[in-house]
């Protein structure tokens, strides 16, 4: 169960990190695809490693999954900081986690059809998990729209890619020449943005002086603390991925009910203070659904212990 412990704690840091990135897209990083060129590019520094770990060389089609795993995982990131600029933290992650276990399982049970099969135990816990996921971000007074649902469900199909080009790299090579490569694609993605998309040059080569208003000293060190935050969550989500058997990888997704029970907490919190960034709804209603939603994802994970 080390994989489950692993996703835990990932997602634990995903919650904080979620507030962070609807602080910086509502107040200094406007722009989400000149933020997600930066948590690409930032990525980039994993590869201080490899004079102690070394330069992994897999075989052609293993690298090919991992850098394809890692394209799709900032394609991903951009399509949901689009979302998180135009909704509320509390309603666009929910909104594309819960898509990303169905749409994972679905593909590991289209390309992984010799792997261990789910026991009735493992359905049910998973069904827990993805309906009380789903739950804690209904609003009954908010219609969803098509465009924020379609904007979630392209954010959902590219991270579920991810997570399952990803464990399909992981079979076939070791965990860190999986996570080099796969960064390889990330930080290629990025460098790729910065060369079709003249916005982002702009924004990236402007005048110092409005670069530098901007991006003011706190305003780095907050990015910098929320990227270190990140990467630390993404080394321990890819490593419960290592981890965890090949159809287990939509649970990885489907523990994210702990990231929303941390971020509901938080954002309850801090709206108080921050109504204008963070806004959440209470009410007896509210309460009580979005308990039952935190008993069903507790009772799925226990399922899982068990």
């Amino acid at each position: 169960m080390l994989w489950l412990l692993l996703a835990i704690a990932a997602h634990f840091l995903f919650a904080l990190v979620a507030l962070g990135d609807k602080y910086l897209l509502s107040k200094s990083l406007p722009e989400p695809l000149t933020y997600a060129f930066f948590v690409g590019l930032l990525g980039a520094l994993l590869f201080l490693a490899t004079p102690f770990l070394g330069l992994p060389l897999p075989a052609a089609h293993a690298l090919v999954l991992a850098v394809a795993g890692g394209t799709a995982f900032t394609l991903g990131n951009w399509r949901y900081f689009c979302g998180l600029k135009l909704f509320e933290a509390s309603r666009i992650v929910p909104a594309t986690g819960g898509l990303v276990p169905l749409i994972t399982l679905l593909l590991g049970l289209a390309f992984l059809p010799h792997a261990a099969p789910l026991t009735l135990t493992h359905w049910i816990a998973l069904a827990l998990l993805i309906i009380g996921t789903i739950t804690i971000s209904l609003d009954p007074s908010k219609k969803i729209s098509g465009r924020s649902f379609g904007m979630a469900a392209l954010a959902a199909l590219l991270f579920a890619s991810s997570f399952s080009l990803m464990k399909l790299a992981y079979l076939e090579q070791p965990f860190w020449s999986g996570l080099f490569w796969s960064q390889v694609g990330m930080t290629g993605t990025a460098l790729i943005f910065l060369l079709l998309s003249p916005a982002l040059r702009r924004d990236l080569l402007g005048s110092r002086q409005e670069f530098s208003t901007r991006l003011k000293p706190q305003t780095l060190a907050l990015f910098l603390g929320i990227q270190a935050g990140g990467a630390s969550g993404s080394l321990l989500q890819s490593a419960a991925i290592f981890f965890a058997p090949a159809l287990y990888v939509a649970f990885v997704n489907a523990m994210q009910g702990f990231q929303y029970m941390i971020l509901l907490l938080l954002t309850v919190i801090l709206s108080r203070r921050h109504s204008q960034i963070i806004q959440e709804t209470s009410s007896p209603g509210t309460f009580i659904q979005k308990s039952v939603a935190i008993l069903m994802i507790l009772l799925g994970t226990g399922l899982l212990l068990l």
